[in-house]
């Protein structure tokens, strides 16, 4: 009999053991215990077994007739014809991708991570806007757009941070080793460049801030106001930046060892500290301090706290039960034991100082690793805001006013509904990277397969859940925004395309976080700089047509942009089509070179 199998002692009552028949009556008379003892102790050589009785066995044994055989001295066993119950470690094949079960219940909070930074925004733009005046919280349009959009410029340390993580906690399982050596030296890299980039990037943007909010506002419409108000906002931002991009890495990293519930602790603290700050200084008289301003420096403190709780989190060892690796058990991110994988995981080496030592990047052969990243991942992220953009725009110069107003509540609406699906793209990079970085084979050929294809089904019922309740929600939510009549029908005439967008948006979102996992960076680069020039000339030309005085409505401009939705959607999965038939050619490619190397 193999190694790793057993044989269930209940099925020795089939015939095809060749037992006696009358060992079935047994069966019937005893409870199943007596008899597994009762097996046990003639396998193992003894005539009592030491935890039953002997007067059960004896009692059973005298029912029997006299003409009753009963067990052998050694009992025969015919392997092939034996029922074999397999071993934990022979099930592990089935546990090498993500079921859809699995899927969802990592998307859930992984929602919440994607809603965090909605919510301070809502924080401040809500604060604001009780606390200081409309003109503050006007201030914050353009101040909240160039701080927001302006970070797209690093996003691509958040997706190089989860891929790099997750084939390195995938090449450390495989070695086995108790310390994730490659795991935490890629994670400790990621932290250093994180800061180092922010302070660079938050230096840059406050350089350029009064350019970028003059291009914004428009030079012949600028309130002084309102644009010193904005310029004093970006600027104290700005001192959050390296703590801000730190905040991202870490947070791609532990999605990256597949734990979404540190992010979700820390963020959630976060969210606590700015809310206070905002009450505390919002409604002070100072300009440095209070309106916009305050809501700023609410912001850069939560910002900087969650850093210092996030870097504490990731070098304390939790305290945790400990379970022996001879039990055979899998301890996963559902695990009694361990809920959050990320905590502690450079407690063994590092310090929260120790992401200060910059020095160290110059000689580190893990920095290069995240460059391949940096001119696709931009790309694609400017690519994807240049849409919204030029919708806005087309809006405010060519719709009119009451379109404009219909527009900005079926955008806000359209941005809460949208994280419940998006949140896909970030759960897919999460799990695919580290099948991807497998040794190439007929098995990970496989399991990519069944991991596209789970994801798909969750995508596609995300996206009739979506469906349902823009169809539903969009009617009854847009009345919480306005009263006119006029502003609702409008708004109503945008749910066909709001509703065919996010319909189509988790098997976009599925597909895109695929591709992403593949490392595919060149074909998302191409595809994005040729949305970034397309979609515009198409809303343009809606533009062109409108001031032309040909009817352009809102229903027409979201129905164009849900078209782009449709295209990108059905490019990204047969893209990913192609690269798994590709992987399963390589593979059977593989399997053929060995089997020929074999028989020489």
């Amino acid at each position: 009999m193999e190694e790793g199998q057993y044989v269930d002692p209940i099925n020795v009552t089939d015939p095809s053991v060749g037992l006696s028949g009358s060992l079935g009556s047994v069966l019937d008379l005893v409870d199943n215990n007596v008899v597994l003892a009762a097996v046990d102790a003639v396998m193992d050589g003894h005539h009592q077994p030491q935890h039953q009785p002997s007067h059960e066995i004896g009692n059973v044994v005298s029912s029997l007739d006299a003409n009753t055989s009963f067990l052998p001295k050694e009992l025969p066993i015919v392997e092939e014809d034996v029922r074999v119950i397999e071993s934990p470690e022979l099930k592990a094949e089935e546990a090498d991708h993500p079921s859809v079960k699995k899927i969802i219940q990592f998307t859930l909070p992984a929602i919440g991570v994607w809603l965090c930074s909605p919510v301070l925004s809502m924080i401040d733009t809500a604060s604001v806007g009780m606390l200081a005046g409309t003109a503050q919280q006007a201030a914050l349009n353009p101040a909240v757009s160039v701080t927001d959009y302006g970070a797209i410029l690093v996003a691509f340390m958040y997706t190089a941070t989860t891929n790099l993580i997750a084939g390195s906690v995938e090449k450390d399982r495989e070695e086995g080793k108790d310390v994730q050596k490659r795991t935490t030296e890629t994670l400790i890299t990621a932290l250093r460049l994180a800061l180092l980039i922010g302070v660079v990037f938050g230096t840059t943007l406050s350089s350029f801030a009064p350019k970028f909010l003059s291009m914004l506002i428009g030079n012949d419409t600028l309130d002084p106001t309102v644009f010193s108000s904005a310029l004093r906002y970006v600027r104290i931002r700005c001192l959050g930046m390296p703590a801000a991009v730190v905040i991202g890495t870490a947070q791609s990293a532990c999605l990256g060892m597949k734990d979404v519930r540190s992010p979700l602790y820390v963020l959630a603290a976060a969210a606590g500290i700015n809310l206070i700050g905002d009450l505390l200084l919002v409604g002070n008289s100072n300009p440095w301090l209070g309106g916009a301003s305050g809501a700023a420096w609410a912001t850069v403190f939560s910002q900087w706290g969650a850093m210092a709780m996030f870097l504490k989190w990731l070098t304390t060892k939790a305290k945790a039960k400990e379970v022996s690796a001879s039990a055979g058990l899998d301890i996963d991110v559902e695990s009694d034991y361990v809920k959050a994988p990320a905590r502690g995981v450079l407690a063994s080496k590092y310090k929260p100082s120790s992401i200060l030592k910059l020095s160290s990047l110059r000689k580190n052969k893990t920095t290069n690793k995240f460059l391949p990243f940096l001119v696709p991942v931009t790309t694609t992220s400017i690519g994807r805001v240049s849409g919204y953009l030029t919708m806005s725009h087309v809006a405010s110069s060519a719709l009119g006013t009451l379109d404009m107003a219909a527009h900005q509540i079926a955008i806000s609406i359209f941005c809460c509904l949208s994280p419940l699906v998006d949140a896909l793209n970030t759960v897919a990079q999460s799990f695919v990277p580290s099948i991807f970085a497998r040794p190439k084979s007929k098995q990970r050929a496989l399991a990519l397969r069944k991991t596209s294809l789970n994801f798909a089904k969750v995508g596609a019922m995300a996206g009739l859940l979506i469906v349902t309740l823009v169809t539903c929600g969009v009617p009854l939510l847009s009345r919480l925004f306005t009263t006119d009549p006029r502003v609702l029908s409008r708004v109503k005439n945008a749910i066909p395309g709001i509703a065919i967008f996010l319909g189509f948006d988790g098997l976009m979102s599925i597909g895109e976080g695929t591709l992403l996992g593949h490392k595919d960076l060149a074909f998302l680069r191409n595809s994005y700089a040729t949305f970034f020039f397309l979609v515009p000339a198409f809303m343009l030309r809606l533009k062109r047509k409108a001031l032309k005085g040909i009817p352009v409505g809102l229903g027409t401009m979201w129905g164009t942009f849900s078209a782009y939705e449709v295209v990108r959607t059905v490019l990204w999965l047969s893209r990913v089509a192609y690269l798994q038939r590709k992987t399963e050619r390589e593979a059977s490619k593989i399997e053929e070179e060995q089997g020929i190397g074999a028989t020489l």
